[in-house]
């Protein structure tokens, strides 16, 4: 079922709301991680990732509203349409794993929670399947279909630097699908919008070579992807060879290596490999027995690292 929004008319007693944007940065690593050269043969080092690791509302009067995070009394509000509030209220319904609170809703988009529930309202009559309740939390089950594809001027710079990114740094499979994907939302969104994502002057600099190794990324991926154990033959620092069976889950892109998260099956334990030093990796046909999720979530808790 496809939304529909149509914009009220605005009272004179209504005060616009806004939306609380919210905005996170990311810093890129200029420098080699501190335990890229500190582990012995997989096993010790702190591996830079974590503590523990290792290598290897409408309103009548009297009614008052909840100023947005940041707004003072007397300053001026942005105002904002009911149609995008909707919207923005479906994107954080969408970006949740699970049950999300209405006072944190609330509070990420800007508005009282009786704006909050009416809201809600209004898309469960359009069709969203929001199921939920004041004081348990509310999740969007899938099904319901979004209006066609549009993005704000950042969401488009961030999907621009980002595939720029991915295309320049990541292995070469990765890169041309980042570049695919690009083609594909320009060519599916209006044209000022195709305008400005062809336009854009983010640009991604050059960075120190990266030490790529010989073994095939993508069938790596894959390997994760379908859950299955790999093989690899690995020199740790000090070149002392060994073989090693894992469940690969995880591939984390450093500004000059890439390392695999695995389970290693001969530790019995978490641990860290760079990729560089893996001469060669063989994907074999047994699954591992603990889905990659499941494991990744383990892993997180672990290493005391905020989910991504």
């Amino acid at each position: 079922m496809a939304l529909s929004i149509t914009t009220p008319t605005v009272s004179p007693t209504e005060p616009p709301e806004s939306k609380n944007a919210t905005t996170r940065n990311a810093a890129l690593a200029n420098e080699t991680p501190s335990w890229v050269d500190t582990e012995t043969d997989g096993d010790a080092g702190s591996v830079g990732m974590g503590v523990n690791a290792r290598e290897d509302r409408g309103q009548t009067a009297p009614r008052v509203e909840t100023l947005p995070h940041g707004t003072s009394i007397g300053s001026k509000v942005p105002a904002v349409s009911r149609a995008e509030r909707l919207l923005d209220l479906l994107q954080h319904l969408r970006r949740q794993r699970g049950p999300v609170s209405g006072s944190t809703l609330a509070e990420e988009l800007g508005v009282s929670l009786r704006t909050l529930y009416r809201d809600i309202a209004s898309l469960q009559t359009q069709g969203a399947r929001i199921e939920g309740e004041p004081g348990f939390g509310y999740v969007l089950r899938p099904g319901f279909t979004l209006p066609p594809l549009m993005f704000s001027e950042e969401e488009l710079e961030a999907l621009v630097l980002g595939s720029r990114w991915v295309a320049h740094r990541a292995d070469g499979r990765l890169g041309r699908a980042a570049s695919d994907a690009l083609a594909k939302i320009a060519a599916v969104l209006p044209a000022d919008l195709r305008e400005e994502l062809e336009s854009t002057t983010l640009l991604v600099g050059p960075g120190d070579p990266i030490i790529a190794g010989d073994i095939d990324l993508g069938a790596l991926r894959r390997a994760i992807r379908e859950e299955r154990k790999v093989v690899i033959s690995y020199r740790d620092k000090t070149d002392a060879p060994s073989t090693r069976t894992l469940w690969p889950f995880a591939v984390g892109f450093f500004d000059r290596v890439r390392v695999i998260v695995a389970w290693c099956e001969l530790r019995e334990g978490f641990r860290h490999f760079r990729v560089d030093r893996i001469s060669t990796l063989e994907t074999t046909e047994t699954r591992y027995p603990r889905p990659r999720r499941e494991l990744l979530r383990t892993w997180f808790e672990s290493e005391r690292i905020p989910p991504q």
